[in-house]
């Protein structure tokens, strides 16, 4: 019996250890995750849309004509300013008999219009698919924590967090190191007890032997050649019963290894996701 070997299984093997094993890999994550809180955070956003846009081109009557700029209705002077300032300045200059301002003009010209925004409804996928009418919005975000109070908080969380961890992986290591040993030495006991009742087995046989020997010459009795029989049968009764301790003592040292389906050629498959 290697009892360093069994101590390892056991370590490797027993599922609270690996629910511990795992519970402090993901507290080291949570460590990780809380001390990348409390620095400073940058944020890099882009955003890159494009729409389709294309349609029929509608034709312009108003093409060569002078219009005003602003208006010189007295109604317009209520909602422009413009126009507003336009009749207080002819007000002005009929109160002192001048001639009224005439407003500039402009002549209207046929809107120019680009020609991938003329056309139907495949000119607008291909505006759409071919990134003529796209946004690009690139921003960066910086924050700063002076006193992050909070990760702070939660990052002394999950330190308590890790050095309870870490108490209870060492007691409950001791508690699977104790229980290994006892269950190794058990199994040693209990091998010696098989060894020492099968010696003491053969030696019951040799007796009965001798004692029939004695019996055929005449030179023993029925009743001492019984007796070497009951000894016999008590002898073999003791190496069942050592024998079966013996097998009671290896099952407990594998569940103490936690072995005991690898020992009895048991494979348990773990089910994957379709």
């Amino acid at each position: 019996m290697n009892l360093t070997d069994a101590l390892t299984e056991a370590r490797a093997n027993r599922p609270e250890l690996r629910r511990l094993k795992l519970q402090e890999e993901i507290n080291n994550i949570d460590i990780q995750y809380f001390t990348n809180q409390t620095k400073p955070l940058v944020n890099l956003t882009g955003t890159l849309s494009t729409t389709g846009l294309a349609g029929t081109r509608q034709a312009f009557s108003g093409t060569g004509q002078s219009v005003p700029l602003i208006s010189s209705d007295p109604a317009a002077a209520q909602v422009n300013s413009s126009a507003f300032l336009l009749n207080l300045i002819n007000d002005t200059r009929a109160a002192n008999n001048l001639p009224r301002v005439s407003p500039p003009t402009v002549t209207q010209a046929a809107p120019s219009v680009p020609t991938n925004l003329v056309g139907g409804y495949g000119q607008t996928l291909q505006n759409l698919f071919g990134f003529s009418t796209r946004n690009v919005v690139v921003g960066v975000t910086i924050q700063i924590p002076l006193k992050n109070r909070t990760a702070e908080a939660n990052l002394a969380g999950v330190r308590i967090q890790k050095d309870q961890l870490m108490a209870s992986m060492r007691a409950q290591e001791q508690g699977v190191e104790v229980e290994v040993r006892n269950a190794a030495q058990a199994v040693e006991t209990a091998r010696r007890r098989v060894l020492s009742a099968r010696q003491a087995r053969q030696n019951a046989e040799l007796q009965l032997t001798g004692e029939q020997r004695l019996y055929q010459v005449g030179r023993s009795t029925t009743f001492l050649l019984f007796q070497r029989e009951n000894q016999l049968v008590n002898a073999r009764n003791q190496e069942l019963r050592a024998e079966t301790d013996y097998n009671k003592a290896l099952a407990d040292l594998q569940r103490a290894t936690s072995t005991t389906l690898r020992a009895n050629n048991v494979i348990v498959e773990t089910p994957t996701l379709q």
